[in-house]
């Protein structure tokens, strides 16, 4: 629970900060104008810019299917105080969830990702950051704001980026400081008290010499569900949350050679874990149970989160002439704290008080038992990441381009995981919270390579290109783990095979490596210019990995290093004097090895497993259109099989009565679930998306606007197994804000709406090992604001 007196003392000095902010961008009054949009003459769609492959390109010359999303885009997607995950479906092919609140993003692109929500898991999807790669989750998890734009290059990215990039980059660049004094300031409110600032303000300190640029950014939202378990005193109301991140850049110029761009940047998030919800979905379906409430749940424990990161980053470029030098060196920290109810609810056997069902049967061997209640909380003291590239270039506008260098990966990371499991006493009350187990892990990990690539240019309409990159991947883990005798569970006692007196004393270490040269190829080809054809084959993977997630039983798992090849191809292309752009792709991939992740099941184990074989393939669709000068759409869609290939690789289904849709097998005695011929999880087979932008002008300083923005992804099964629970429904969003522009003060005030239909439904499983629980956690119902932005 968010406290009232801490969280009104720092809205208070948020709305301070922002008032003063918007007082000084009313000293740019005097300022040019930014040019009224509507103009006569602007029919012609604006040109795409590609920064991905570390040059700046159009993007009928990047061969490559990259997707871009510009910064008021952002700004739209992201309105009423969303996280990171507001990306979903943004962009053909790319999906984003999360199971943890704000803190660990999941992001997969053209069905390439995974489930794992331990905090060292291996995603197969890269964020780099203002040219940082964010390996953590909870670094991946910085919010979006005085962006320059976002990037998503899809498929392997082995040979510019490195390993953990199979599915893609994502690649989101800040504004840049300028020689120019300038900035602005956005403040929002909404619905549940939502209040949303952002802004910043660009300061030329020695003209020509040195700039510096200061981005600020807070959002709030008040406590809006009611617990309904009256006699729990831990929380009366959850879902709020206070988020705080701010960035300083310091550019400094010497000459005309040479560049140097310090980035010091944080982030601050106190607010409420997921809400697993118990009994949220009705048994043998993906809907949610008759009578479910989005305001109102009853459990017994918490839900909080409280996470700090801190960053800095110091890129040199220098023109050698013949030659440019980038040196990149980055450094990451954070610290987090994540508590949740995870059974969702209470059962109080002395009183008889639950929204639980009683009197189950044992998934363990059969046996009744009384279930007891359960909370978990992972703890992370201490996560440092050291990364170095240093790189070299020709000009980009030769015919032939080379680039290459080398780069450095550390990251030290400690998680002490806990397992709560709560007791009552006569009259129903949470007495205590004893601890059933403690794991502390450690891990430290070191990856670097060297790589290069080259493009050469055939004639003014053939280019062709090629790299490789030599990687090298270690992880070294250690855990302890503890867990009490009498508190809770009495098949834990004992359970470590080499704890004979029954002491509750396990440790475990485990230990990776591998080595991955990886490769593409590429050809571009101008059929005229408007039209450009491309064709790319890529080698990529990920590291070998370890799973941590020691709790219920001594199962560290590891993975081998997985490989990726892709083939993609398509056209590029401008229609109609520039007013249409449409670009077309098709793609294969084939992933050898592929690391999959079994979440929950009846053990409730976190277990790592190498699928032989996983295939995917697909098509994406994207275009613009501007039919008039005053009207803008956007558009695109993604089609994206994948499909398991693997007859002997099965995983332990739910333990909670759910209905499994694949096939069972008994295996050495046991019922699992066989994988061969599923789906991935989290890779929907269609995502679309949308938008609409209308400007009426009402005079030459002046007009009103109109934009809606929708976003829509097809069935997405959410566990490594199949089932009617986790396979979770279509979903639908939208979104539409309204509003006046004055052109003359850069000024513009709005109303706006998300999820305009209240669409409410359980987007993902939480747990799935708790017997007769149902568990779900649901996307957040429909809110409004007003919102004032100022530029100068």
């Amino acid at each position: 629970m968010i406290e009232k007196t801490r969280v009104g003392s720092r809205l208070a000095i948020s709305m301070r900060c922002s008032v003063s902010l918007i007082a000084l961008l009313a000293l740019g009054l005097g300022d040019d104008a930014a040019a009224a949009p509507g103009d006569a003459n602007d029919t012609a769609v604006d040109e795409i810019v590609i920064t991905a492959q570390h040059r700046t390109q159009s993007d009928k010359d990047t061969s490559e299917t990259v997707s871009v999303i510009n910064p008021d885009n952002l700004d739209e997607f992201s309105a009423g105080g969303a996280d990171i995950t507001f990306l979903n479906a943004r962009v053909p092919s790319l999906y984003a969830s999360s199971s943890f609140g704000r803190t660990y993003p999941v992001f997969s692109i053209r069905g390439f990702g995974d489930n794992d929500f331990d905090y060292n898991a291996q995603q197969p999807v890269a964020v780099i950051f203002d040219n940082v790669v964010l390996s953590n989750p909870i670094l991946k998890a910085f919010p979006v704001f005085d962006s320059a734009g976002l990037e998503v290059a899809k498929g392997p990215q082995g040979t510019l980026y490195g390993t953990d990039t199979p599915g893609g980059v994502i690649k989101i660049d800040s504004q840049k400081p300028t020689d120019r004094f300038e900035g602005y300031g956005d403040v929002a409110y909404g619905t549940y008290d939502t209040t949303s600032f952002n802004g910043a303000v660009n300061m030329p300190i020695e003209p020509g010499k040195l700039a510096l640029r200061v981005s600020l950014m807070e959002e709030y939202r008040a406590n809006w569900v009611t617990n309904n378990y009256a006699p729990d005193y831990r929380a009366s109301k959850v879902g709020g949350y206070n988020d705080m991140a701010g960035r300083v850049q310091l550019l400094w110029t010497p000459d005309a050679d040479t560049s140097v761009l310090l980035n010091l940047h944080g982030r601050d998030m106190f607010g409420t874990s997921t809400l697993f919800r118990a009994n949220a979905e009705q048994p043998g379906t993906n809907n949610t149970a008759p009578g479910f409430k989005v305001d109102q749940m009853a459990f017994d424990d918490l839900y909080t989160q409280k996470l700090q990161t801190r960053g800095a980053s110091l890129t040199v470029d220098h023109d050698f002439g013949p030659v440019k030098l980038t040196s990149i060196s980055g450094f990451e920290s954070g610290t987090i704290l994540s508590r949740g109810d995870i059974d969702g609810g209470y059962y109080n056997p002395n009183s008889g008080a639950n929204n639980l069902p009683i009197g189950v049967t044992s998934w363990l061997n059969g046996s009744s038992y009384t279930y007891p209640d359960a909370a978990s909380q992972d703890l992370i003291p201490n996560l440092e990441q050291y990364t170095q590239e240093v790189r070299l270039s020709n000009d980009p506008n030769n015919r032939l381009f080379v680039q290459g260098g080398a780069y450095f990966f550390h990251d030290l990371y400690q998680d002490l995981t806990s397992e709560f499991n709560d007791s009552y006493n006569a009259a129903g009350l949470v007495q205590d919270n004893p601890l059933g187990e403690l794991l502390n892990t450690r891990q430290s990990a070191v990856s670097w390579g060297v790589f290069s690539e080259a493009s050469y240019k055939i004639d003014d309409r053939w280019t062709v290109g090629a790299g490789v990159r030599d990687s090298h991947d270690y992880k070294d883990l250690y855990t302890e783990r503890y867990f009490a005798q009498g508190n809770c569970c009495g098949f834990l006692q004992g359970s470590a095979p080499d704890d004979v007196n029954n002491t509750g004393y396990h440790k475990n270490t485990a230990g990776v490596g591998g080595s991955l040269v990886s490769w593409d190829f590429t050809t571009n080809y101008k059929i005229d210019e408007n039209v450009s054809a491309y064709f790319r084959a890529a080698r990529g993977g990920k590291g070998p990995a370890i799973e941590a997630r020691d709790t219920f039983a001594n199962n560290i798992s590891t993975a081998k290093q997985e490989v990726t090849t892709s083939y993609e191809g398509g056209f590029k292309s401008d229609f109609w004097d520039k007013r249409f752009r449409l670009n077309v792709d098709g793609y294969v991939w084939n992933d050898r090895d592929a690391q999959l992740t079994s979440t929950g099941g009846a053990n409730n184990f976190i277990l790592l497993q190498n699928a032989a074989n996983v295939e995917g393939y697909g098509f994406e669709v994207e275009g613009t259109l501007k039919p008039l000068p005053n009207l803008l759409l956007n558009g695109g869609m993604g089609y994206n099989h994948t499909e398991i290939q693997d007859p002997n690789l099965y995983t332990t289904p739910c333990g909670d009565g759910c209905t499994v849709t694949g096939p069972l097998a008994m295996v050495n005695g046991q019922q699992l679930a066989a994988l061969n011929h599923a789906p991935l999880q989290n890779a929907p087979l269609v995502t679309a998306n949308w938008n609409v932008r209308y400007t009426i002008p009402l005079n030459d300083a002046s007009g009103l606007f109109a934009f809606t923005d929708w976003t829509y992804r097809s069935k997405t099964l959410t566990t490594a197994y199949m089932s009617a629970e986790s396979d979770v429904k279509p979903l639908l969003i939208g979104g539409l804000r309204i509003g006046y522009e004055n052109y003359d003060l850069d000024l513009e005030a709005s109303a706006f709406v998300r999820n305009i239909t209240n669409t409410v439904q359980i987007i993902g499983v939480a747990i799935d090992f708790i017997p007769g629980n149902y568990n779900g956690y649901v996307n957040d119902p429909r809110t409004f604001g007003i919102e004032i932005k100022k530029r100068f």
